[in-house]
């Protein structure tokens, strides 16, 4: 269940938003209502899938930044589209979350989180 809840999450929340807080409750009832379609779960579980949607869904823009945005911060043609295995995150999705990514604040905390 925790794997489906990882797709789920990857798939319905845009990366763009700052925290998993910023995602709007539609996506987040979305994603909920996609595990109810496969899993039985009585609604006091939803506190914890949707917790959970969010942990993933931050692991997933942690790993997408090391990964494939700040390993090629230098070739701007690599970053132009996202891999062809994320062909669920919309193009202007992806553009806006490499220009976060790639702006002075960021990689200034990125670098104090070292």
């Amino acid at each position: 269940m925790q794997f489906y809840i990882g797709v789920w999450a990857r798939s319905k929340a845009p990366i763009w938003h700052y925290s998993w807080k910023c995602v709007p409750d539609e996506t987040k009832n979305k994603i909920w209502e996609c595990i109810l379609l496969a899993f039985i779960l009585p609604p006091s579980a939803k506190k914890m899938v949707l917790r959970s949607a969010g942990q993933k869904w931050r692991e997933f823009k942690s790993r997408l930044t090391t990964t494939y945005i700040l390993s090629y911060r230098d070739q701007p043609e690599v970053l132009a589209y996202p891999r062809a295995h994320f062909s669920y995150i919309e193009k202007s999705h992806w553009d806006i979350f490499v220009v976060d990514r790639m702006s002075p604040e960021f990689l200034v905390c990125f670098q104090l989180a070292l």
